[in-house]
């Protein structure tokens, strides 16, 4: 190996290792965001309880705080999607110029199963569907 593949190598594994670092964090900063936005609405519908489908004023701004924390949620899960695919296709470059196949065989493998569904999807519908239980709530209390 001369000094030019060397180098090469070298700056490459370097970059590898921070790919796979930065996805390993990133999967940890996503079910922290779940978990937050999870135990904010769970704390928002506790606090307003019996009254869920009659709020006084307090409760309504508190709804609308805890349907922020869901677009926030919302906002973060896209950008954490993002520089996850970012890495991973760095990684995907390095495997490809290097012989390398750990990224590669993993992304195939979780691609490759049926009714295994991207976190990326799953989380979003997740939001999706606390945004659209806030709406149902809104609706049935501007109704009563």
């Amino acid at each position: 190996m001369d000094a030019s593949q060397k180098q090469s190598w070298e700056v490459a594994s370097t970059e590898y290792e921070a790919a796979l670092e930065q996805y390993r964090h990133f999967t940890g900063l996503r079910r922290q965001d779940m978990l937050f936005v999870t135990a904010i609405q769970g704390a928002a519908l506790t606090i307003i309880g019996g009254d869920l489908l009659h709020m006084k004023a307090a409760y309504i701004a508190l709804s609308c705080i805890a349907f922020v924390v869901i677009l926030l949620g919302m906002n973060s899960e896209r950008r954490l999607t993002a520089y996850m695919g970012s890495y991973a296709r760095r990684a995907g470059v390095i495997e490809s110029q290097h012989g390398m196949t750990l990224v590669s065989d993993a992304y195939a493998s979780v691609q490759g199963c049926r009714f295994m569904f991207s976190n990326a999807r799953v989380f979003l519908l997740f939001y999706v569907l606390l945004l659209l239980a806030w709406l149902v709530i809104w609706i049935v209390n501007v109704c009563a």
